[in-house]
């Protein structure tokens, strides 16, 4: 929920309100913006930095 709070309920990359209608709340996504995959020393790809709320 502090993702959302964050991204003020909007689409991080477009700007979408995902509050708007039903239709805008079933595409909520979290993204990692570095990917899971990547290997990086001492990074936490889980971290609440590394996600974002996307569309």
């Amino acid at each position: 929920m502090l993702l959302a709070v964050r991204s003020k309920g909007k689409c991080e990359y477009c700007d979408k309100n995902l509050f708007e209608s039903i239709d805008n709340y079933k595409l909520w996504q979290v993204d990692h913006i570095i990917p899971k995959s990547a290997i990086i020393e001492n990074f936490d790809p889980e971290n609440f930095n590394n996600k974002s709320i996307s569309c």
